[in-house]
């Protein structure tokens, strides 16, 4: 069976490492930078995806190029107060079958990079148009030429080329946020005590998320603000530090030092899309977030992209090259309700992070300290997300393979 994959990011190289530990052989990537570089800031590779990554033999290089995670503390941006811990390390570990990792996103990159041993790898390819006939998918490329395949995965990101194709162009919702990233050296960091896990300060109105990465060297930084506080010409990629100090101004310790710490911000848009119905169309799929872009406040759409590889490898290994199409379905009836969950809890977690109202800020904090003091794990509000066992999941009767139902927040 050719297999062509269309980007070459965490969901695209995932890809390529899961078919091949399939048996697949003939493959082809085609990414349209012209080489694999640093790019990027932290991610989270929650229980869930680090579970895969150990049946896939990559752990001990997630070990060594990650930190692992104690937990989840959030805190109030105001008063510095606590508001709820959910213990996802040690504890995590023993429950969920593996840790919970903080990593650089370039160095996640890079073990999926050199874990593909057989795949074709095309850099600088950018892909053009796709026609399909029933039998064979047709790729143009940028260069003019053709690559033919019998199955086409289309995981090229929020600004698809695929999907337009498929589906209309349509251009991504600005979501009224703006993201702050930046990397802090640990002796910038002097007196600061943050452990080794994530730690969050909520509202009003934004928040702020820090982690360590790059085995402990460096603090991972991550800012939501309303787009109105940042001045036209900060949208670049880098951003005015004095923006994003005015945003954070009167903010609780440790945060205040760690915002006054950074020298060098970076700034994107934070944008949606509607998740779409259909993923598949005859020979081609798409997967990530070229099928279904998430709202960052679960920390969970590099891991759900890392489940999607999985799940279609494995329908792809029980069909033909013959029947394609509706191995291609079964992998859509698989993750559908999975990643719905995902990011309609994803995106109900952006209202709850960022409430504006004193007395609904007031009545959050209240809750979740009432829910911390029987569930200090977290269990209610994360279990059903980091004990899923994609692996497992992927092999079920397709009527017991729905995910677990995620709680309501707002």
């Amino acid at each position: 069976m050719r297999i062509a994959i269309v980007g070459g990011g965490i969901g695209g190289l995932a890809t390529a490492v899961c078919l091949e530990r399939q048996g697949f052989d003939d493959i082809v990537l085609l990414e349209q930078a012209p080489e694999f570089k640093e790019i990027g800031a932290g991610i989270q590779v929650s229980n869930n995806g680090a579970r895969l990554l150990r049946h896939l033999g990559l752990e001990d290089e997630l070990r060594a190029r990650g930190v692992v995670s104690r937990g989840n503390y959030y805190y109030d941006i105001e008063d510095g107060e606590l508001i709820l811990e959910t213990r996802a390390g040690e504890w995590g570990e023993k429950t969920y079958g593996a840790p919970f990792f903080h990593i650089h996103r370039h160095h996640l990159l890079d073990i999926l990079h050199k874990a593909v041993v057989r795949t074709r790898l095309r850099l600088g390819t950018a892909v053009t148009g796709v026609e399909q006939d029933g039998r064979v998918v047709r790729l143009t490329t940028a260069a003019g030429d053709v690559v033919e395949a019998d199955v086409v995965i289309g995981a090229d990101g929020i600004r698809s080329t695929l999907r337009a194709e498929l589906f209309g162009a349509g251009q991504p919702d600005a979501s009224g946020y703006v993201c702050w990233r930046a990397l802090i050296p640990r002796e910038r960091l002097e007196g600061v005590d943050v452990p080794p896990s994530c730690t969050a300060w909520w509202g009003p109105d934004r928040s702020g998320v820090v982690f360590w990465v790059n085995g402990g060297t460096h603090m991972n930084f991550v800012g939501t603000v309303p787009s109105g506080e940042v001045r036209s010409e900060a949208w670049e990629s880098r951003g005015d530090i004095e923006d994003l100090r005015r945003s954070y101004a009167g903010a609780s310790e440790p945060l205040a030092t760690i915002v006054n710490a950074i020298d060098t911000p970076f700034i994107t848009g934070i944008f949606t899309r509607p998740l779409l119905e259909q993923w598949t169309v005859g020979r081609i799929a798409l997967l990530g977030d070229a099928a279904h872009p998430i709202w960052p406040f679960l920390a969970n759409g590099a891991t759900q992209a890392l489940e999607d590889a999985y799940v279609l490898s494995r329908c792809l290994a029980r069909g033909s090259v013959d029947t394609v199409a509706e191995s291609l379905r079964e992998f859509q009836q698989r993750r559908w309700g999975r990643v719905a969950e995902v990011a309609r809890v994803s995106q109900e977690m952006a209202t709850v992070y960022h409430l504006s109202e004193p007395a609904a800020i007031a009545r959050r904090n209240e809750q979740m300290r009432e829910r911390a003091k029987t569930d200090p794990y977290g269990l209610w509000l994360r279990g059903w997300l980091w004990g899923y066992d994609v692996v497992s999941a992927a092999d079920a009767p397709l009527d017991r393979a729905a995910a677990a139902e995620a709680p309501t927040l707002v």
